[in-house]
């Protein structure tokens, strides 16, 4: 098997080495690292033609600044793998990463495998480990679906999973500023049979307080709320009866209002929406059992005082140093 991993390198020159070694030094060979320099004005350029001089694996292409979609598109379009995967320039993985998604994929027959993740915030130095399973499970698509959408469970990110290459036929990142990942991942997950999802944690997350993920709430955040409408439409059309899809909708609407509290802003149209997917629901909440008591009782306090619900996320954040 042959895996194709895909970089978008924009302005990592911090990172960007100890990204790189941890993709030479995978224990997989047949292995192609494309990397899509995505018109950095730094040196990550430069580190990346050494790594590409150095090591036939990689491949470099230098390109004008279009965001990371246009840059992994570009990178599907010459990836030569079985399968891809997606690595961000400022993370890193371990060292058997690779040769444990291919073997799990290759194992279970699977279109889709994925680890689990061990973040890091690099500021304050707290880790932690998530999506990590006693066992390996494997799913059908009904199945993953069903999952996919709940927290703590299949991530929607792409970087901790590989794909194989003929899931990702039409499939290309959307025009979204945010939760890009998610919306790709939902539609391979609609073109896959089997998906394969392992125990081990190997894929190394860094968490920057300047990440696109944590930077400023913008319009752009807005996305957040675009692109899980967009997903939940497409999937209810194929799965009408998939009743974690408005709970997943319930959920990332919480992730945005989180994002506006650290940033100091209000939408009181998108809180009045949130508190009536919540109400509308509560008995689904309640009775989901991928939900544990504190999530739970985080919706309801939403739901009774946005207020109260703000102040307390405040000084969570505060807390465990995410904000």
């Amino acid at each position: 098997m042959k895996i194709s991993v895909i970089v978008p390198v924009y302005n990592s020159e911090a990172y960007l080495e100890k990204c790189l070694n941890s993709l030479k030094d995978q224990t997989l060979n047949n292995i192609e690292v494309i990397l899509i320099d995505d018109g950095s004005t730094d040196s990550s350029g430069r580190i990346c033609d050494e790594f590409a001089r150095n090591d036939s694996r990689f491949v470099v292409v230098h390109k004008k600044n279009e965001g990371v979609c246009a840059a992994r598109n570009q990178g599907l379009e010459i990836a030569t793998g079985d399968y891809i995967g997606f690595v961000d320039s400022d993370d890193y993985c371990a060292k058997g990463m690779y040769m444990y998604l291919a073997r799990l994929a290759e194992k279970n027959k699977a279109d889709i495998a994925c680890c689990g993740i061990k973040r890091t915030y690099l500021n304050t130095g707290a880790t932690f480990y998530t999506r990590r399973f006693e066992k390996i499970n494997i799913y059908n698509q009904e199945e993953a679906l069903e999952r996919f959408f709940l927290p703590d469970y299949i991530t929607t990110a792409v970087w901790n999973k590989i794909f194989r290459i003929d899931v990702l036929k039409g499939v290309k990142f959307p025009n979204y500023a945010r939760n890009d990942d998610g919306w790709f991942v939902s539609m391979a997950f609609l073109k896959s049979s089997r998906i394969a999802v392992g125990e081990k944690c190997l894929y190394r997350y860094q968490i920057r307080q300047n990440s696109i993920t944590r930077g400023n709430f913008s319009e752009k955040s807005y996305d957040i709320l675009n692109s899980v409408d967009d997903i939940y439409n497409k999937v209810h059309a194929v799965y009408p009866n998939n009743k974690n899809m408005i709970l997943a909708k319930v959920f990332w609407y919480i992730v945005f209002s989180d994002e506006m509290i650290i940033a100091g802003k209000k939408d009181k149209e998108v809180v009045l929406k949130t508190k009536k997917l919540i109400r509308n629901n509560i008995f689904a909440i309640i009775r989901c059992k991928e939900f544990g008591s504190l999530r739970k009782f985080q919706f309801y306090l939403y739901a009774i005082s946005y207020r109260c619900y703000s102040l307390c996320y405040l000084f969570y954040s505060k807390c465990w140093g995410k904000n």
